[in-house]
């Protein structure tokens, strides 16, 4: 039976092989495809690439991602001038069928095949979907125009990957802790949409305070098509007329984002640079793109003004600028005026497909519109208040126009975190607002992208919504609401690889996201990359000095190094700035690292007596361990119950045997720890193991000998984590 997956298909073939035959007789040119095919396969197998076949005198090659795929291209094509071959390559990125004796089929085959067809002699040619996906990968590409492919609908966007020395394209919240990282029970959800918000909506803040060290995204051919949408000003006389600037901002950025062969910076990103009057310049060098859209926006009435203006920051040229006047209810559609006039003046794409994109689910009603608009700037981060107000105005929207399918996507994501206060019947009406926005619309990606929503944040099962996000993202390889929640549930499912793959990704599209450099820096942490995690942590911190997450890694990372008085002074300076939501529990984690039970236990003490036990669980090893330490066996029993049996009613999976590890070992159960981490490995659990034998944690069960032979296998499966990652930040 066929499997589908995510992959990126790389052709070859030899250009002019006939008339080569032809000149050299068979001998000779069996000589020479033997020797071209052995070079091939070592690039292809250097680029942990997967050869499915031989086609006459090319390959057929599949990859896990596309950056692979195009270094591979480039070496074959070396190889073979080495041999005086000249060859060129099709790639694509799209989802496959796999049959059970490993040949592959689908349309992704059929789009590289025929890309490769299009490529001139030396060219590697690639689809816009894989040039988007390997934005901040280093490669520069030369545009070919959008093209039809033979048998293939509709017209693609093709790219070659730019020779050294063309000038064509030159530069020019709550969190679990790094020992545990474990989202438990309602933690998913806790976290999964504090990431919506931060990725949607998230207030704006002054730019970072950087010091000497500024954080700059480096260059590379997708700055040429970059875009940032900055805070668009409010001229409005009306105080409560201040929401148009906010959501109009938001409408823009998402039309363009649908704009095939531009990447979009997030609004998150751009939003840092609101009011702060740094240069257009230096903006853009920040953020990694090319042009910057500014303008403004007067209500006064039913009568809108919307002046926009775009900038090419490389010559702080204004290259474009229109004004709108127009009634309120024809703003409706305004944001695919605007996206189309921006993509003719970029020589990229529009047709009737993206205006559709746009348009998919949104409602010819203008005060619902109005409604709408209203709700994305009463857009809380994780703030009751405001997702009240938010979910308030929705639900007068869909009253208004019960088939308004994006309010009522809306109200999924705004239900699902209402039901952690509400009660879980609300989680009931988030699955029933999900299912009505998917039955409304008819556009695929639209559609495809909601189902993923839905599979996410209403689902137990992460492997359920990574499969629903992945295939969503063919239609939408640019689109951070798809590629950040992947990130973190690739991580919330094990597998570290796939989960920096997708943040690394999601780190282009925005920059100055704090909450993805803080989530690169745990990853890099568990695998043993302490520098990259040190330098992670660092660019969170610079982006938001009050990010817990980023301060509380930095505290174990300096634990981890044995540097005990460093991580003291790590943990006063968050105390000082307030980032500290655990502060009495960190403050007794520093001190058992340092030996110091009693005040550990002191610590401890007075901190979880103040907090509700389901936060404070993960925390509970520790605790344990210090009450065994201090004499208090009665008291790190009762612990030990409480949280196994508070444990025991999560699914079953890798976070959770982590746990219950911990505590085994806290209590010195040699037996019982030794299964855990093997349950541990067999549910996908990676990296760790070098906090493992630090952790003190650990430290009654680290002499026994089959424990030390399943800490071995797991230091091997973080060791080859921690290479591919590596692979993949280079």
């Amino acid at each position: 039976m066929a499997s589908r997956k995510l992959a990126t298909v790389l052709f070859t073939d030899i250009v002019g092989s006939t008339e080569r035959l032809a000149r050299m007789g068979d001998r000779r040119w069996s000589e020479l495809l033997e020797d071209h095919r052995r070079t091939a396969r070592e690039q292809i197998e250097a680029s942990d690439g997967r050869e499915v076949t031989t086609t006459g005198d090319g390959f057929l090659v599949v990859f896990e991602d596309p950056g692979p795929a195009i270094r591979c291209a480039e070496a074959m094509r070396e190889a073979g001038r080495s041999l005086g071959i000249e060859t060129r390559s099709g790639i694509h990125t799209g989802e496959i069928e796999w049959a059970d004796d490993g040949d592959v089929g689908g349309i992704a085959v059929h789009i590289a095949a025929r890309v490769m067809d299009a490529a001139n002699p030396g060219e590697i040619l690639l689809t816009g979907t894989v040039r988007d996906l390997v934005q901040g990968g280093g490669f520069r590409f030369e545009e070919r125009g959008t093209r039809p492919l033979a048998g293939v609908p509709d017209r693609w966007p093709l790219l070659a990957l730019a020779r050294e020395g063309s000038q064509e394209t030159a530069a020019g919240g709550l969190r679990r802790h790094p020992r545990v990282a474990t989202v438990l029970g309602a933690g998913l959800l806790v976290v999964g949409v504090v990431g919506l918000f931060a990725l949607t909506r998230g207030p704006s803040s002054p730019p970072p305070e950087t010091g000497g060290g500024r954080i700059a995204v480096v260059p590379d051919s997708a700055s040429e098509r970059g875009i940032a949408v900055l805070p668009l000003e409010n001229l409005s006389p009306a105080p409560e007329d201040a929401y148009l600037a906010g959501a109009m901002t938001e409408e823009i950025t998402s039309a363009l984002s649908k704009v095939p062969g531009l990447r979009v910076v997030s609004r998150t990103s751009a939003s840092k640079f609101a009011g702060s009057g740094t240069s257009a310049r230096e903006i853009a060098e920040q953020l990694g793109v090319r042009y910057l859209l500014e303008g403004s926006t007067r209500r006064a009435g039913e009568q809108v003004a919307i002046v926009v203006q775009l900038i090419d920051a490389r010559t702080d040229e204004h290259v474009w600028t229109q004004r709108y006047e127009r009634s309120l209810e024809n703003t409706l559609g305004l944001q695919v005026e605007i996206a189309e006039s921006i993509a003719e003046e970029l020589r990229s794409s529009f047709t009737e497909r993206e205006r559709q994109r746009i348009m998919a689910g949104m409602t010819d009603d203008p005060i619902a519109y109005d409604l709408f608009l209203r709700s994305i700037e009463n857009s809380g981060f994780f703030v009751r208040e405001e997702t009240e107000k938010e979910i308030e105005l929705l639900e007068e929207a869909v009253t208004r126009d019960p088939r308004f399918a994006a309010a009522w996507f809306r109200l999924g994501v705004n239900y699902r975190w209402a039901a952690t206060y509400r009660g879980p019947t609300w989680a009931d009406s988030s699955r029933a607002a999900f299912d009505r926005a998917i039955d409304l619309v008819a556009e695929p990606t639209r559609k495809a992208t909601y189902g993923a929503y839905r599979a996410w944040l209403t689902g137990e099962d992460p492997a359920e919504a990574i499969a629903a996000i992945r295939a969503a993202l063919p239609a939408n390889p640019g689109d951070p609401l798809l590629i950040q929640p992947l990130a973190f549930l690739e991580y919330v499912h094990g597998d570290l690889v796939e989960s920096a793959r997708w943040y690394l990704r999601a780190r282009a599209l925005d920059p100055m996201n704090a909450e993805i450099w803080a989530f690169l820096g745990m990853i890099y942490f568990r695998l043993g990359l302490q520098e990259r995690a040190d330098e992670a942590q660092a660019r969170a911190l610079e982006i938001d000095p009050v990010n817990s997450q980023a301060w509380i890694e930095r505290v174990f990372l300096r634990l981890e190094q044995g540097r005990y008085a460093d991580a003291s002074a790590v943990l006063d300076s968050m105390n000082a700035r307030g980032a500290n939501p655990w502060e009495g529990i960190v403050t007794g984690v520093v001190h058992l690292w340092g030996g110091e039970v009693h005040r550990a236990r002191t610590a401890f003490d007075s901190s979880f007596g103040e907090r509700p036990w389901e936060e404070a669980v993960d925390w509970t090893p520790y605790l344990v361990r210090v009450r065994f330490l201090s004499g208090d066996s009665a008291g790190a029993w009762e612990i030990v119950r409480r949280a196994e049996e508070s444990v025991g009613s999560f699914p079953r999976t890798h976070d959770r045997a982590y746990l219950l590890l911990s505590l085994a070992a806290a209590r010195g159960d040699v037996e019982l720890a030794t299964a855990r981490l093997r349950e541990y490995i067999e549910l996908g659990g990676r990296g760790g193991a070098g906090f493992l034998r630090k952790d003190p944690v650990m430290a009654p069960v680290l002499s026994d000998p089959e424990f030390k032979v399943l800490l071995d296998t797991l230091s091997q499966r973080t060791e080859e984590d921690r290479q591919r990652v590596e692979r993949l930040i280079e």
